[in-house]
């Protein structure tokens, strides 16, 4: 069977199973609950396109990311995520000169989207405070209006972050969350308390590598064929930033379900959801497409980050060009 065929199979395969919510990467939609949240699910969109509703994206100067760890991380998996979100603020890529586009850059493309007053999201990104809860407080089994609440109270205990802040809860491999695994790798949420905007993102290594740390996992449902390597040395944790990537999109364009995406509010595509399973020139379903490889280890990338890291983090939706893109 020719190249091409083999493709447009796999290609009507995963449309297919897409309808089910089965597929490997993850897409943007809103929890139905009484307060704004979006969330990571399994579907697929091949045509994307989205629209401006009107409403706020994140557009403060200087966006804070205040980080609650709940369980037990792996130091690897603390350390590639930390640099992940020191990197947003790097102008040298560190990577001993090698050419690169810089996660930096990445977030350039997502500045591209505009408010009605002409304002991107936010310019400046840094690692804020950090929390820990490795004593489990609230179990190992999690709604999301766990998380919430989480959130409300971090956000009432320390005033000082208030401003121009958003929470991002990681939760350990051994937490079980309300619908991950099963539609879902992560939401952006916002509380129901003091309205803060939140993050989470769950460490699938043991509950679904093949569903939410592709293509560093073999792939659930898809096309058969080896996993790449990951460039930090762990699969759940460059799958992790793979989806703390996305989610980061569609939180600044849409923190409130009234910016940008494509379909029912209660449904969305995002900037970076709406272009799942993208990450280089020429991928298709079960496919990431042409990456840069790391000579020493093999590690697929397509960014670089401080602390000579790389990283493989996902197209954006351009809303000039109407295209998934890579910087």
């Amino acid at each position: 069977m020719s190249t091409m065929v083999l493709r447009e199979f796999w290609f009507l395969l995963v449309t297919i199973i897409s309808a089910t919510c089965a597929m490997h990467s993850c897409l943007a939609r809103p929890l139905m609950m009484a307060r704004t949240s979006r969330m990571l699910v399994l579907v697929a969109s091949p045509t994307p396109s989205l629209t401006y509703h009107g409403g706020p994206l994140m557009t403060v100067r200087h966006l804070r990311l205040h980080v609650l760890w709940y369980g037990t991380f792996s130091g690897v998996q603390q350390a590639a995520i930390r640099d992940f979100l020191a990197s947003f603020q790097a102008t040298d890529n560190g990577n001993g000169g090698r050419e690169a586009p810089t996660v930096r850059q990445w977030w350039a493309m997502v500045r591209k989207y505009k408010d009605a007053n002409g304002n991107p999201p936010a310019g400046r990104i840094s690692l804020g405070m950090e929390f820990s809860d490795t004593a489990y407080s609230r179990g190992k089994n999690l709604s999301n209006a766990d998380m919430a609440d989480m959130v409300d109270a971090l956000y009432m205990a320390n005033r000082k972050t208030r401003s121009s802040s958003m929470y991002v809860v990681m939760t350990a491999e051994d937490v079980l969350v309300e619908d991950f695994c099963m539609n879902s790798c992560g939401t952006h949420e916002v509380t129901a308390g003091a309205k803060v905007p939140f993050v989470w993102v769950g460490n699938a290594g043991k509950q679904c590598p093949g569903l939410c740390a592709w293509p560093f996992a073999v792939e659930k449902y898809g096309p058969p064929g080896p996993p790449l390597t990951p460039p930090n040395g762990d699969p759940a944790a460059d799958g992790m930033v793979i989806n703390l990537a996305l989610l980061l999109a569609g939180a600044a364009t849409n923190p409130f379900a009234s910016g940008y995406f494509q379909g029912d509010a209660s449904v969305p595509l995002e900037a970076g959801s709406a272009c799942q399973g993208q990450f280089g020139p020429g991928s298709y379903p079960g496919y990431a497409g042409q990456l840069q490889t790391e000579s020493s280890s093999g590690a697929s990338f397509n960014v670089v980050g401080l602390n000579d890291r790389y990283f493989l983090l996902p197209a954006i939706w351009n809303p000039s060009t109407k295209l998934c893109q890579t910087p």
